[in-house]
């Protein structure tokens, strides 16, 4: 099972998580209720020892890498017949705009997904 250690970048608590972004650089990100209960569901059923958070399923245990994710995203699209250019940006920025309520990030939002 995953075990996070005094450093770790999930504060499942306040429903956030630490994350390195561009040039390296640290942010806070939060994730909703809902989420926390799918993160915490899926933390105990790990049985590896692996630091990092989401790893791949087969042996040898690794950490998933960005094209495993945008190929995973593409499966999933094309199981649900989404039409749409799928990759991981543009769920991010979605999400993003699910939370913001503003008229003009709506607009936005509605350019996002065609």
């Amino acid at each position: 099972m995953y075990t996070p250690n005094e450093d770790s970048i999930i504060n499942l608590e306040n429903c956030s998580a630490i994350v390195n972004g561009k040039g390296s650089k640290q942010r806070e990100v939060y994730f909703t209720t809902e989420c926390k209960v799918w993160l915490k569901r899926y933390l105990e059923s790990r049985e590896d020892s692996s630091k990092a958070l989401f790893v791949t399923e087969s042996h040898p245990i690794r950490r998933l890498s960005i094209p495993t994710i945008r190929h995973s995203l593409k499966l999933l699209a094309a199981r649900g017949e989404v039409a749409a250019n799928v990759y991981p940006h543009r769920f991010r920025q979605y999400v993003e705009c699910l939370y913001m309520g503003n008229v003009t990030k709506e607009r936005r939002c509605k350019a996002i997904l065609p």
